[in-house]
C-alpha cells in the first residue's frame, strides 16, 4: 500500500471523478502541474479562444509538447473553442505578437508597456515583443455557469486569461454560491497596463467575499526594467508585473462535509501544499 493508494481511496471508493478546469488552456495541462496519478482518474475541461491554439490542443501539438514537455494523462478531457466571461456574448479577441498575450481586454496602455523591458532585454520592450495587437476577431464568450452544471464540484480551477481573470470569476457565481470550486490558481497583474483594471487586490476581495482564503503566490514571471540603463541584475531588485495566486475554499469559515474537506486536502496535496493537505485530510477522517 502506498501513500497514493491511501489518500486517493475515499475518492475512488465514492466513485468521484475529480474535475480540473483550465481557462486559457493554450499549452495544455503539464504533468508537472497535475501528476498522472491524479489525472488518471480525473477529467480535464479546457477553454481556449484562439482558434489556432485550440487546434493545437485537440491535435496534441501544442508549443509545450513540441518542446518535449510531458502532458498530464487525464482519464477524460474536453476542450471548448470559446472564451469565458461574465456574460454570454460576442466580443473582440485581440491577437497579439506573443501568442501567450492574446486577450479580451483590448490594447495595452502603451505609455506603460513601452517602458517595460523583461529580464534585461533592452532591444525589445514588452509592448513590441508581447502585447502589440496584430489582428482582431470576434469570438463567442460564455459564463462558466452557462456551460457546466454548477451543482458539480470543480476540484482545481486554473485561470490564465491576460487580465480578464475577474471577468471569468464573475461568470462562476453559481459555482461560488454552491461552494463547488475547491482550489483556484489564477494569474494576476500588478502593473495596471490595461485600461480596465483587474489587479490582485480586486481578485482577493472578490474571492474573500465568497469564502476563499489566499494561501500562496508564484512569482515565476520575468522581472522588468523601465529603461535601457542597466544595473547589474545580481545587485538590482527589479519589479514584477504579474504572478499567480492560490486560493482555497476556506475550511475554517465554511461548513464542509468530510468528502469535500478531503477533496480540498487532496487538491492542496497535488499542488504541493503537503502539510495543509494532510491537515485537511486528517480532519475529514476518511482514511
Amino acid at each position: 500500500t502506498t501513500i497514493k493508494d491511501i489518500i486517493y481511496a475515499p475518492i475512488i471508493e465514492n466513485k468521484i471523478q475529480p474535475l480540473v478546469v483550465d481557462v486559457g488552456a493554450r499549452n495544455g495541462m503539464q504533468e508537472g502541474l497535475i501528476p498522472d496519478s491524479y489525472a488518471s482518474f480525473s477529467k480535464l475541461i479546457g477553454f481556449e479562444p484562439n482558434e489556432i491554439e485550440y487546434k493545437k490542443l485537440v491535435e496534441g501539438n501544442t508549443d509545450a509538447e513540441n518542446l518535449g514537455i510531458k502532458m498530464s494523462k487525464f482519464k477524460d478531457n474536453e476542450y471548448f473553442n470559446c472564451a469565458l466571461w461574465n456574460k454570454d456574448e460576442l466580443r473582440t479577441l485581440y491577437l497579439t505578437n506573443g501568442p501567450g498575450a492574446v486577450t479580451l481586454m483590448g490594447d495595452s496602455e502603451r505609455h506603460i508597456t513601452e517602458k517595460m523591458y523583461l529580464n534585461g532585454d533592452v532591444k525589445n520592450n514588452y509592448y513590441e515583443r508581447h502585447v502589440k495587437v496584430l489582428d482582431q476577431t470576434k469570438i463567442s464568450c460564455k459564463r462558466l455557469d452557462s456551460l457546466l452544471d454548477n451543482s458539480q464540484v470543480i476540484d482545481i480551477l486554473k485561470i490564465d486569461v491576460e487580465g480578464a481573470e475577474l471577468k471569468v470569476m464573475e461568470g462562476c457565481e453559481g459555482f461560488f454560491n454552491n461552494k463547488n470550486i475547491l482550489l483556484i490558481k489564477n494569474e494576476f497583474l500588478i502593473t495596471p497596463y490595461f485600461k480596465e483594471k483587474n489587479l490582485l487586490g480586486h481578485q482577493q476581495i472578490f474571492l474573500d467575499d465568497r469564502g476563499y482564503r489566499l494561501i500562496d503566490f508564484d512569482f515565476n514571471q520575468k522581472r522588468y526594467i523601465r529603461s535601457t540603463n542597466l544595473v547589474n541584475s545580481l545587485s538590482d531588485r527589479r519589479p514584477i508585473y504579474a504572478g499567480d495566486a492560490y486560493f482555497i475554499l476556506d475550511p475554517d469559515v465554511n461548513e464542509l462535509d468530510p468528502i469535500c474537506r478531503h477533496r480540498i486536502g487532496l487538491a492542496c496535496f497535488i499542488k504541493k501544499f503537503y502539510s495543509l493537505g494532510l491537515d485537511l485530510m486528517r480532519e475529514a477522517n476518511l482514511v
